[in-house]
């Protein structure tokens, strides 16, 4: 009976730590992985992109816990702004070239760089956005002493995992910026891995949440439950467009749903209807979602950029 007891818990720990390896280190991530995939899935055209955003400077930062931050950096003269973009979880820089075209008639600063544990930047381990929103902060200070402008100045825009970053990094640090752009963000972490767990193994995954919070902990130094943006949005001192298309199979829009009832009120939530995935709708409806934006910006931040 002793033997079985340890022959059970060994096996229950070791599919927690597969679970944990799941969660915390993204596959696939190499700027070349990342772009074939896009152009498969959305035909996107990268090439032009690249050639319309100008003078490329490639940077690198010290971010939480030293881990390095590398990114690109797409400086114009004597810009009026900069907008700060932060990709999703097994994507890189280039996951949010897709949005440079909301601001492709202003005058605007555009950076792009990895999250940590992707592609170039350092650190083995993605944290849920409790490290990465300090590193959206630290690259945020960069670039602001490159540029000499200030957060009402700068913009945030994030994607998935990268929205429910900028949500987090914005509550927390309660900087005012000129606004915050969050496409399909997630709840929390244990939402967004439960939610998924859920569709891809069954809900009986959920007796490992307490030993994979616990590999979490051990393994990143930080806690599964501080991964949360609907813990910090109240606090957000900027306006905030929130969207999520009611067709994502992979982060459920409810989760939106609820982030969106935290929002400053000076925000906007778009629950759309346009029958894409997840963070497809700038792809498959550029046009309505720029609408949007610019119908956004003019509203509450008319005096950035072109707007």
């Amino acid at each position: 009976m002793l033997f079985l007891v340890f022959l059970l818990l060994a096996i229950y720990f070791a599919v927690a730590y597969y679970f944990s390896d799941m969660l915390l280190i993204p596959k696939g991530t190499n700027i070349s992985d990342v772009r074939n995939k896009s152009i498969r899935r959305t035909g996107f055209d990268y090439q032009k992109v690249y050639s319309s955003l100008g003078n490329l400077k490639e940077f690198s930062v010290k971010g939480a816990h030293d881990a390095e931050i590398k990114g690109w950096y797409y400086q114009k003269d004597n810009a009026p702004c900069a907008v700060i973009m932060a990709h999703g979880w097994g994507s890189n820089r280039t996951g949010s070239l897709k949005y440079s075209r909301l601001f492709e008639d202003c005058d605007c600063d555009l950076i792009f760089y990895d999250h940590r544990a992707h592609n170039e930047s350092g650190c083995p381990y993605g944290t849920g956005g409790v490290l990465e929103a300090e590193d959206l902060i630290t690259v945020t200070d960069w670039v602001q002493k490159q540029n000499g402008l200030k957060d009402a100045q700068t913009g945030w825009l994030g994607v998935s995992w990268g929205a429910a970053t900028v949500l987090q990094a914005a509550g927390q640090s309660k900087r005012e910026l000129a606004f915050i752009i969050a496409d399909s963000p997630f709840e929390n972490w244990h939402t967004a891995t439960t939610e998924r767990a859920d569709k891809w193994f069954g809900k009986w995954t959920r007796i490992f949440t307490p030993a994979l919070k616990l590999f979490v902990w051990l393994r990143t130094g930080t806690s599964f439950d501080d991964a949360s943006s609907i813990s910090h949005v109240n606090n957000i001192q900027a306006p905030v467009f929130l969207i999520h298309s009611q067709g994502d199979q992979s982060t459920g829009s409810q989760q939106s749903v609820n982030i969106s009832k935290h929002l400053p009120d000076e925000s906007e939530f778009h629950h759309t209807q346009w029958g894409s995935d997840h963070t497809r709708d700038i792809t498959e409806h550029p046009e309505k979602f720029q609408q949007l934006v610019d119908a956004f910006m003019d509203k509450y931040v008319p005096e950035f950029g072109c707007y």
